[in-house]
């Protein structure tokens, strides 16, 4: 099962003194469910050599397979494949191993026991359940260290660590809401009272563990939290990178005389004493170099971030996005709209944020076309750049509401020979500064869409147009309207 601890014992193992001094060459490799043996060969050479030397990503697989073997041939190595998925994986990848008979080892970590039966040569290592006394000898180690525990608290913390079921993750997860929490008897029988509820012998019960450490997150530190799921499975991140991410995307702001970059490694240190980010390698200073998330802990956040998708129909946009009267960029792509399975459905309180530079809706999205209003009620977007859309109409309303839009890219499916008039396309040519306009068209009619009192914008300087079936003779009108504008 996932979080028993098998990637734990696999590590303490890697780096036990005595396994260090007898083998030549440690090389850990994570191989995960998305696996790709280039990857895995880039890994273990990248272990094997200086990759200051060598340019990897030009080497084929044959040549890196080939530097594989070569470097540990003659030499004892010790090689942990963790998370493998398929026997598959095993037979790609054993040929590069040489077997000299010196005392070399490969130690693989699964979840699937036909896989370990299949790669294992000697008797399986079984990982267990751990026991009620190991359960709450875990717990109190990682929320005390050495201290001891007050009485009053010992029976209320062999209940927590009873209830999740001698999983480790589980008890380290919650073992990370208890070190935050005071050690008083009132606090820990709260932590109590929600344990028993969301800890019961149901597939679900993990997940509901995880749910409320994260429900018990600072606000700062569940935006920060949920932006790594965005991350690839098993992916190393770079902490500097992903420090410089939280601070572009506005999560933190400094206060007091540290700066934003010293709060940013501080949320990171804290989410990893939460037990929710783990530490992939250090830096000879002590500062973290690169994190990641257990596989079971990001699964439950992408899910968490997902709890409202629909898998078919019209979706997750309310008319509150309108009180973000600061967004700059929104960018919304909506997956399974090629097979009609999704429709986003924006708001029209969408024309009510005046600070927008850029909106760029992928396909599948409808943004409906505001009310003709007063001019004094109307909001004119000055400051949208750029539009990105699907059949959308422009009328007069519109085209005032972004006089600057510098950049338009419009889509239309099945446009017919009258998609013009009905889109109001005649009115693109008032928008005096669109210096690059892309209109693409998909239609079974086989008609030139465009109206035939279509005029180019004043300012125009890259025109693309597809699925317009204009005959080449309109075509060299085109050219030479907009030649002979530009030579005025």
């Amino acid at each position: 099962m996932g979080g028993i601890g098998k990637t734990t014992l696999a590590i303490n193992i890697f780096n036990d003194s005595l396994v260090a001094y007898h083998f030549h060459t440690r090389v850990w490799i994570t191989v995960s469910q998305n696996y790709h043996l280039r990857e895995v060969l880039l890994a273990l050479v990248a272990s094997l050599t200086d990759q200051k030397t060598l340019d990897l990503s030009k080497k084929k697989d044959e040549k890196l397979a080939e530097h594989v073997y070569k470097n540990l041939k003659g030499r004892t190595y010790f090689i942990v494949m963790d998370d493998m998925w398929s026997t598959k994986t095993w037979d790609d990848v054993r040929k590069f191993f040489s077997d000299d008979n010196n005392g070399s080892r490969v130690l693989i970590t699964t979840r699937l026991s036909d896989v370990a039966v299949y790669a294992s040569s000697s008797p399986l290592h079984h990982m267990h359940f751990l026991s009620e006394e190991w359960s709450w000898n875990l717990l109190r180690h990682k929320v005390l260290e050495q201290q001891n525990c007050p009485p009053e608290l010992e029976r209320i913390g062999r209940t927590i660590a009873k209830s999740c079921g001698g999983l480790p993750l589980a008890i380290a997860v919650v073992s990370g809401i208890l070190a935050k929490v005071d050690r008083t008897q009132y606090h820990w029988e709260k932590i109590v009272e929600n344990i028993s509820a969301i800890v019961a012998t149901n597939d679900g019960h993990f997940s509901k563990i995880l749910t409320l450490s994260y429900n018990r997150l600072p606000c700062h530190l569940k935006a920060c939290f949920l932006y790594m799921g965005g991350f690839l499975e098993d992916y190393r991140i770079p902490v500097s990178k992903l420090t410089k991410l939280w601070i572009v995307e506005g999560f933190l702001k400094s206060s007091g005389p540290k700066s934003i970059e010293e709060f940013a490694e501080e949320c990171l240190k804290d989410l990893v004493k939460r037990n929710l980010v783990l530490i992939i390698k250090k830096r000879s200073n002590g500062k973290i170099r690169f994190c990641g998330l257990h596989d079971l802990v990001r699964d439950l956040f992408l899910a968490l971030a997902l709890n409202n998708y629909e898998p078919s129909g019209r979706l997750m946009v309310p008319p509150s996005i309108s009180n973000l009267q600061s967004l700059q960029t929104l960018m919304i792509r909506v997956y399974g709209w090629e097979r009609g399975n999704n429709i986003l459905l924006l708001q029209i309180e969408m024309w009510e944020m005046p600070q927008l530079r850029h909106l760029i809706f992928f396909h599948g999205s409808r943004l409906p076309t505001p009310l003709a209003v007063a001019p004094s009620g109307r909001q004119v977007l000055e400051n949208l750049q750029t539009f990105c859309v699907d059949n959308f109409r422009f009328t007069s309303n519109v085209i005032e509401r972004f006089p600057n839009l510098k950049k338009l890219k419009v889509y239309y499916a099945d446009a017919s020979g009258r998609a013009g008039a009905k889109y109001c396309l005649k009115n693109l040519v008032h928008l005096c500064q669109l210096e690059t306009l892309n209109l693409m068209f998909y239609s079974m009619y086989g008609a030139n869409p465009l109206p035939s009192s279509f005029a180019f914008p004043p300012n125009l300087k890259k025109l693309t147009l597809s699925g317009c079936d204009i005959p080449w003779r309109r075509m060299v009108i085109i050219r030479s309207c907009l030649i002979l504008k530009y030579s005025n």
